[in-house]
């Protein structure tokens, strides 16, 4: 979709916002999503067309986490995660991205939307989920591949480089097990094939962070720590072992 039907397409959402609430969240993400996704380098998305509730615009965006299903190493697809997320209480799939056993990388929540799926750090984060269960299962290389090709793209897009600081697992961030130590292991590859294919200087996203945006909203608050964030996933205390920090933390001041 060009950028001048994405606006025309927003606007006839827009009008029809009042009347039809549900239709416009679902019609105006749709809008979004496709926007967004012509800018990330010819990384192939799977639509999946998932109905959302309420959602916020991220405005500043400086980290992408990595996580695990947890507690089944099926191929669960967005489709599934969407219905827990739902049943959750949250507006639906807290992930931006899912990447399949195969490789395939299915679209979850509008890219620049608040996610749900670290708490605490959703207003600045893009969550990608790698399908599996990692503290036994092997992640497939053809997810690895995916995983580095579109944290390369997602760097690009919003003009940060890959780096231990910057690319991290949940286990960084929060006291849980996710994304199990056969995938977290692997984040050093993936940081250095996504260096590899970085675009220094094309960043497409306009970094803005309004008093408004900040802090933390009610669907943070009734984000899991750890609780029911994929399957049923394993709230085991760990913490990341590459001491790695986001530039911006949540909710402690500017």
């Amino acid at each position: 979709m060009k950028r001048r039907d994405f606006l025309k397409n927003l606007a006839v959402c827009s009008a029809g916002a009042l009347l039809l609430p549900e239709m416009f969240l679902s019609q105006a993400a749709e809008a979004s999503w496709q926007s967004e996704l012509e800018d990330l380098n010819g990384v192939e998305v799977r639509p999946t067309y998932l109905r959302f509730g309420p959602l916020e615009n991220r405005f500043r965006t400086n980290a992408v986490v990595l996580h695990h299903i947890g507690n089944t190493n099926a191929d669960v697809p967005s489709t599934v995660v969407h219905r827990w997320h739902l049943n959750n209480g949250w507006s639906g799939i807290g992930y931006h991205f899912l990447i399949r056993k195969d490789g395939s990388i299915e679209q979850g929540r509008p890219m620049n939307m608040v996610g749900a799926h670290c708490y605490g750090e959703n207003r600045h984060t893009v969550g990608i989920n790698v399908v599996g269960d990692f503290t036994w299962a092997e992640p497939e290389p053809e997810q690895l591949d995916s995983a580095a090709r579109l944290v390369a793209a997602l760097c690009t897009y919003y003009g940060f480089g890959p780096s231990d600081r910057t690319v991290l697992g949940h286990c960084d961030l929060s006291n849980t097990a996710c994304p199990g130590e056969n995938l977290y292991s692997r984040i050093p590859e993936i940081i250095g094939v996504a260096a590899d294919l970085y675009v220094p200087g094309q960043s497409r996203f306009q970094q803005d962070l309004p008093e408004t945006g900040r802090g933390r909203q009610p669907e943070d608050r009734r984000n899991s720590r750890d609780r029911r964030h994929g399957a049923r996933s394993n709230s085991t205390p760990r913490g990341g072992e590459r001491n790695a920090l986001p530039v911006v933390r949540e909710g402690r001041g500017k």
